[in-house]
């Protein structure tokens, strides 16, 4: 089985992972390229994470695969091995693997921020975590910024003039597969997490057919004390005091009508501070 955790960029798809890692030790594999000693370096204490020889996962998998692909960690509470696809594993996952993998018996949870393929096989689901734009865009610039040699603008940013394209293109390709893949596909949105995290975290489960309920939680905060450049506190108003009110305004230009469907309204007060404005556009959710 192939389970993506999709979501445009920052969208909250490391709080998608880590959820599913504490609570039921699976390991996420990156759909794209990572530093694989860096990697094995962070999962080995609790995880041993080390390099397998492909697996034969039956119907000719040894030619299919290729044979730097994979992996195994430990389930630290079962003791048992469970495979894992290295890190860039979108760039061999075509069809001839997917199906190969989705009929598998083990479950391989991969990070995408791709649009949809366009046909789904028996075995694949979809866990999408959905992000207010407005909130997603800002941070999306900030991480340019600060992990990026090359930094975008937030107009640039807007527009989707960026490798994933625009946050309304992003989602209404995925609205579209989502009618596709019917009960197979959940949508969670990133603030309905900091709302009620276990709530969020059961309906998860329940979707992934995990008969045990989630117990560990708050994880936000604790990637905000580690490391709170990457992880800031994830609040929808840290975009204050930094976008201007035309930046506000062109966001819900160009993507209210996709936002509306989530449930995300804006509406201008005049008593908050935007940069160069007395106005704001505010998000309610």
């Amino acid at each position: 089985m192939i389970i993506y955790l999709a979501s445009y960029p920052r969208s909250g798809n490391s709080w998608l992972r880590n959820i599913i890692g504490l609570n039921w030790h699976y390991l996420t594999s990156s759909g794209y390229p990572e530093d694989w000693e860096k990697l094995q370096e962070i999962c080995s204490k609790k995880y041993e994470l080390k390099e397998e020889q492909v697996p034969d996962l039956g119907d000719n998998s040894l030619n299919i695969l290729p044979t730097d692909s994979f992996a195994s960690y430990l389930n630290p509470v079962t003791g048992q091995r469970r495979l894992y696809l290295k890190p860039g594993c979108l760039n061999w996952l075509d069809d001839k693997a997917r199906r190969l993998l989705a009929y598998n018996s083990n479950i391989f949870f991969v990070k995408t921020h791709e649009k949809p393929y366009e046909t789904y096989y028996e075995g694949e689901k979809v866990l999408q975590i959905v992000r207010h734009p407005v909130a997603t865009i800002w941070s999306y610039y900030v991480y340019h910024k600060n992990y990026r040699e090359s930094a975008k603008s937030i107009p640039a940013l807007i527009l989707g003039n960026v490798k994933f394209g625009s946050w309304s293109d992003y989602h209404k390709e995925w609205e579209l597969a989502s009618s596709r893949l019917d009960l197979n596909y959940l949508s969670i949105r990133y603030e309905d997490l900091h709302q009620d995290e276990i709530g969020a975290a059961i309906k998860i489960s329940r979707f992934l057919n995990f008969f045990s309920l989630p117990s560990v939680h708050h994880f936000f905060d604790r990637c905000h004390q580690r490391d709170p450049m990457r992880y800031p506190t994830g609040r929808k108003e840290n975009y204050k005091g930094h976008l201007s009110l035309e930046h506000l305004q062109m966001i819900w230009l160009l993507h209210s009508d996709v936002a509306e469907k989530f449930g995300y309204k804006m509406r201008i007060d005049d008593d908050d501070d935007v940069v160069s404005s007395s106005r704001e556009l505010k998000i309610i959710d």
